[in-house]
This record gives structure tokens, C-alpha cells and sequence, in this order.
């Protein structure tokens, strides 16, 4: 079961959210609202919801492949912004991970093959947030880093005001579930050789050898989820980026209620955690 609750106030009191709170509670899923000491809600039962695939409704930028290069950040970022913009402002503009990638810090030392280097996605949204990005026409991506950077730099957008985090927590999995209904989400993966040459519809369900061997946390996008119930499992849809050839067409089916304990993270971790989201901002 799904809720989708809207509280908006001025100066809200105790007394009132108490108030509304309350209502909400004995609305019993009936849409509802309140009025009154400063603050307007409404509360409504969403209908439940067994699967979500944002790929069929296209919103979904096409699989990159980042071959040496370290910038799934960068990818992943990027085209969840794109995927935003498609779907609530139904527009068609691509943004550049390349842009990230040569120009989020132009001193910082990457790999002596690709120039690449790793960097969390919420590192990348703050920045662009701050210095914003350029368009995927303007500037598109070679799965290396260009350094130094072109002099001449491309124009560049503010498609995003801020970001949302999940908590990482005992219900930041419910928390996910919900904004994946919603929209794409970003998100990292502890990455094992397994996962990294994955391919095929079978649900991975996390390492088999323990405690697992990770290589370090991947950049992915959730897409979406379901369940097998021919396996009795819960899923993410996963979009990675290590080409088509990956997964099902870059995408894989990850399992929902895994907990592992890794060399690289000691206590008990989803497969799936640290997402995030961008908040677009507001052009009326």
C-alpha cells in the first residue's frame, strides 16, 4: 500500500500538524483535507503497485558504455537529470556527463590510462547545483576525460535547484520503493567480479563468497522494481553502464532484500544504497 500525503503550512503549530495528522489517520485511505491553524493537507491512498519499469514509458536514457573510464558518477548523474526533465517537463534535452567529467575539478590526479577518476553522485549533483552542465549536443561523451578541458567552454544550463537524499537506514528500502514509483532514482552498488560481468534476466542476489570481495561501489540507476514469484523475490531494475552487453541490454534484475557484509563496507548493506534524486528547478 502506497500514501501520498501533501502538508503545506505558514508558521505550522503543534496543534495543527497534531490536528492533521490525526485526520489523516482516521481518513482510512479516503482522500481527505484539513484547513485550518495555519496549515492545508490532503492525504490519499495510492493504489498498490507490484511492478514498475520507467523503460517503458521511455524516459529512460539510452545504456552507455564507459568502458576504462571511472565516471559512472558522471553517467549516472547526467542522464537521471535527463530522465527528470523527460518526465516532468516533457523534454527531450540530454545532459553531458562529459561536461562532469571534465570540468568538476581540473586538477584532481585520475588514472594513467583514461584520466578518469571516481567521485560520489551526490558530490556531482552539489556541483552541479553550483556551476551547472552542459547539453549532450554541445558536449558529447568519450568514455575518457579531456585534460586539460577545451578552452572554449560550452554553454551550460541550471536544471537542477537542489537533491534529495534516502537515508541510508532500516527503512530508507521502503523510502527507495516509494520514489521509484514515482520516478528514476540514482543510486551505488557494491560491485564483486560476479555482478561486473553479469549477464542474462537472473536476479542477482548479491556475492557468494563471504565475506564478498568488492572491487568498490558502482553508479547505477534504479529504473524500477518488481517480483518473480516464481523465485518468491523482490526486484530492482537496474541501468549500469558498462554497455548493452550487460545484464539484458545493460539492465539487471538486483534483489530487493539482500543484506551483505563486504571487505569494503563492514556492517549490513543493501545491494542497493546510497540513492538520491534531483529536485529540477522551478521555470514558471
Amino acid at each position: 500500500m502506497f500514501w501520498h500525503i501533501d502538508v503545506r503550512s505558514d508558521g505550522l503549530s503543534r496543534k495543527a500538524f497534531f490536528i492533521a495528522w490525526c485526520s489523516w489517520f482516521a481518513a482510512d485511505g479516503i482522500t481527505s483535507s484539513l484547513v485550518g491553524e495555519g496549515v492545508s493537507w490532503s492525504a490519499r491512498k495510492l493504489p498498490d503497485v507490484k511492478e514498475v519499469n520507467w523503460k517503458d514509458d521511455r524516459i529512460v536514457t539510452p545504456t552507455r558504455d564507459q568502458k576504462s573510464c571511472q565516471c559512472c558518477w558522471a553517467i549516472v548523474a547526467a542522464d537521471v537529470i535527463t530522465s527528470h526533465w523527460k518526465k516532468y517537463k516533457d523534454s527531450n534535452i540530454s545532459y553531458s556527463p562529459q561536461y562532469l567529467l571534465d570540468f568538476y575539478d581540473l586538477d584532481r590526479r585520475g588514472d594513467e590510462f583514461t584520466n578518469c577518476f571516481t567521485l560520489s553522485i551526490n558530490k556531482a549533483f552539489d556541483w552541479i547545483v553550483e556551476n551547472g552542465i552542459s547539453q549532450e549536443d554541445d558536449y558529447p561523451f568519450l568514455a575518457m576525460r579531456q585534460k586539460p578541458p577545451p578552452i572554449l567552454k560550452p554553454p551550460k544550463y541550471q536544471p537542477i535547484e537542489s537533491f534529495k537524499v534516502i537515508p541510508d537506514s532500516d527503512n530508507s528500502r521502503r523510502e527507495l520503493l516509494m520514489a521509484v514509483k514515482e520516478h528514476l532514482v540514482a543510486a551505488a552498488m557494491l560491485v564483486d567480479l560476479e555482478f561486473r560481468y553479469w549477464t542474462g534476466w537472473e536476479i542477482y542476489s548479491g556475492p557468494t563468497k563471504f565475506p564478498a570481495e568488492i572491487g568498490g561501489a558502482h553508479a547505477v540507476q534504479v529504473i524500477g522494481f518488481g517480483r518473480d514469484e516464481s523465485q518468491q523475490k523482490d526486484f530492482w531494475y537496474i541501468l549500469s553502464s558498462w554497455g548493452s552487453d550487460w545484464g539484458v541490454g545493460g539492465i539487471a534484475r538486483v534483489d530487493r532484500s539482500i543484506l551483505t557484509v563486504s571487505t569494503y563496507r563492514n556492517e549490513p548493506t543493501p545491494l542497493v544504497y546510497r540513492a538520491s534524486y534531483p529536485l529540477l528547478v522551478d521555470d514558471e
